[in-house]
């Protein structure tokens, strides 16, 4: 016999001993099509910072501007502010969402992105005019996002990005060194941006541990909501850490 004709003859009894195991292995489900991808649904609550940039020098113009308008003032008798500006508080958001396939997942959810306040004085150069403000800036907002992760070493890495819509209380106070009169004005403004971040998860059984970084890009307004009310509009810097359920 030739040699490919025994090693034909070979693969044939392999194949024709194969068989009976392979029938066996199809009626007990063994080898049936892959598995479809059963989403994962989740649920959390997380807890950090939230970082502002540094607008004192815009809220100090528009200070200048307001009062600008409110006193008459003649050649050169112009305003100058003072401002000073927190730059931290303590931020938290709630979520859900769904892995719909291994690497995208859909979200939604609600962040409180704290409060600062802000502090300044006002005068012109002849001393006729000088006031003390003081304000705050608190926002919170409603987001959805995208997020595309990948898998490693038991951690689960994604970006996201998505958009928000906010709603900011803007508050100031002031009180006039000259007349005595007091202002303490209130508003809130409403605004809708993109948001963007990083994150890392993993997860023990039905709970994930999630740290994350997220950039809500312009909170706030870009110009006076209301006269005495100076404007308030950065980018909020959101550093958290939580728990999430599986399910």
């Amino acid at each position: 016999m030739k040699p490919g004709q025994t090693v034909a003859l070979g693969v044939l009894a392999a194949v024709l001993i194969c068989i009976p195991w392979a029938a066996r292995a199809q009626s007990d489900g063994y080898l049936s099509s892959p598995v479809k991808y059963r989403l994962q649904y989740y649920l959390g609550a997380s807890l950090g910072a939230a970082l502002y940039p540094d607008q004192s020098g815009a809220t100090a113009g528009g200070l200048d501007s307001m009062y600008t308008a409110m006193t008459p003032l003649g050649p050169g008798d112009f305003i100058a502010s003072a401002v000073a500006q927190d730059q931290g508080a303590l931020g938290a958001k709630i979520y859900g969402g769904a892995w719909i396939t291994p690497n995208v997942a859909v979200e939604a959810g609600w962040v409180s992105l704290g409060s600062i306040g802000w502090s300044g004085f006002s005068a012109n150069t002849t001393g006729s005019f000088a006031t003390g403000s003081s304000g705050s800036v608190v926002p919170h907002a409603w987001y959805e996002s995208v997020l595309v992760g990948f898998d490693s070493y038991g951690l689960r890495f994604f970006a996201k990005g998505g958009l928000y819509e906010a709603s900011t209380n803007l508050q100031a106070s002031s009180f006039n060194f000259n007349t005595g009169a007091g202002y303490g004005p209130s508003q809130t403004v409403r605004n809708t941006n993109g948001l963007v971040g990083l994150g890392i998860h993993t997860s023990y059984g039905q709970t994930a541990m999630r740290l994350e970084i997220e950039d809500f890009i312009n909170v706030g307004a870009s110009s006076s909501p209301e006269p005495l009310i100076p404007p308030w509009r950065g980018s909020v810097l959101l550093i958290t850490a939580g728990v999430a359920y599986l399910f």
